[in-house]
């Protein structure tokens, strides 16, 4: 899972009065948020209250004889009525969560924060968030923004079931009670999606809690990190296109026209699973993975508990899939960078060139971006000279330089490697 060790904030630094005007956005969302949570909560108990009184007046005598027609028009209109009622209380929870969200990034600005008192300020509260995605859309466990569903589903269910049990008809339309609940869940769940999350994410995850592998259960807060953790490159004025393109030569040469799976690799690293295979079609052993794969692995995948090789790359490769429909290639590599490990200990571009560069370095040299892209691959601290020479070679017919340029770079390559054991 992401292994980002260093929660990033861009500075900012108001001028004078436009901490005023921050202020006074931030009075403002405070302000929207509690409403809208007290209109909520309103509205909710307004159903719970009602529901009671709702039940005992279709128990009335006078209304029990009725046909089946006049049911079926009936639970159409209450449907209706449920899911646009549930569609407004998804739209009041996003409002809700996206204004205190925007509390706590204000909050963080203004230098105000809660520190690490979070046994008495839970940071799953906006009143103790140091942390904007700590807050959830669409909690795990049960929590409030599940009543409104709650109480409307049992109100349709009760109703619907006295009235089936007056004309005897209550076995024959049980499955079809049970799918229809099933369906308005799905649509709320569905209404509550956060930014990052859709439809195919939500079937994804809802099938990794029935198999049990330890999958990142915030998204959110992943992906909210490594944006941050990119935007402190940025800042430092670190420049990435020289080993971004390095990254591509050697890691994944189809990167730019693939969607997120390398088909032919990925088989062929099924294949080679196979000792006896691998002997027979003269191929080595290989992961098959693309840098989309490789980034699910690091960001969401726990590996200690991922021994199934066919388990774990059914899951990169679902995940692949939806890096690449929410991100475009040059935010995957951005997320590549600030995240992979460089080493043991070592993750992200930053604490490479700190590990192995002595600093942190505005501009690398062409040498310096292929030394620190084979230390990803690389399996151990030491390394073979062929392999090197092989990827150095690569990349450097991918450049228009002199032999001049080409032996500068050479030399320094190899001074790079000087520090570490041949094997």
């Amino acid at each position: 899972m992401s292994k980002i060790q260093h929660q990033n904030y861009n500075t900012y630094e108001f001028e004078e009065g436009s901490r005023d005007i921050v202020l006074k956005e931030y009075e403002s969302a405070e302000k929207i948020a509690t409403t809208q949570q007290r209109l909520v909560q309103n509205l909710i108990t307004v159903l719970a209250v009602l529901s009671p009184f709702t039940i005992a007046l279709i128990s009335n005598e006078n209304l029990i004889l009725i046909s089946w027609r006049i049911l079926f028009f009936a639970n159409i209109m209450f449907l209706f009525f449920t899911l646009v009622l549930l569609f407004i209380f998804a739209e009041l929870q996003k409002e809700i969560i996206f204004n205190v969200r925007k509390v706590i990034v204000l909050r963080k600005w203004l230098g105000i924060d809660y520190g690490y008192q979070s046994l008495v300020l839970p940071v799953w509260r906006v009143e103790g968030a140091t942390e904007p995605t700590a807050i959830r859309l669409a909690p795990n466990k049960l929590h409030m923004v599940y009543v409104p569903l709650i109480v409307l589903m049992s109100l349709y269910i009760g109703i619907t079931t006295f009235f089936l049990l007056q004309l005897q008809m209550f076995k024959e339309y049980i499955l079809i009670i049970i799918t229809i609940t099933l369906l308005v869940s799905l649509f709320y769940r569905w209404r509550l999606l956060d930014t990052y999350e859709d439809v195919r994410y939500f079937v994804f995850y809802s099938l990794t809690k029935l198999f049990r592998p330890r999958v990142e259960t915030n998204i959110q807060r992943v992906i909210y990190s490594t944006k941050c953790a990119f935007e402190e490159v940025v800042r430092l004025e670190v420049e990435t296109k020289n080993i971004k393109k390095v990254l591509i030569i050697l890691e994944d040469g189809n990167f730019e026209s693939h969607s997120g799976v390398s088909y032919l690799a990925l088989m062929r690293a099924i294949l080679s699973q196979s000792k006896r295979i691998r002997n027979r079609l003269f191929i080595i052993k290989s992961g098959g993975s693309t840098l989309h794969m490789q980034l699910a692995r690091t960001l969401f995948i726990d590996q200690k508990h991922y021994n199934n090789f066919l388990r774990r790359k059914f899951h990169e490769v679902w995940l692949a899939f939806w890096l690449n429909r929410q991100f475009t290639k040059v935010e995957i590599l951005n997320f590549y960078l600030v995240s992979v490990r460089f080493k043991k200990g070592v993750f992200g571009i930053l604490d490479a060139q700190k590990d192995f560069l002595g600093g942190v370095k505005q501009n690398m040299s062409i040498a310096e971006c292929i030394f620190l892209i084979e230390r990803i691959s690389a399996v151990s601290s030491n390394y073979r000279q062929s392999r090197i020479d092989s990827m150095f070679t690569k990349v450097v017919s991918n450049y228009d330089l002199s032999r001049s340029e080409i032996k500068v770079q050479k030399h320094e390559f190899n001074k790079l490697y000087s520090t570490l054991k041949e094997y």
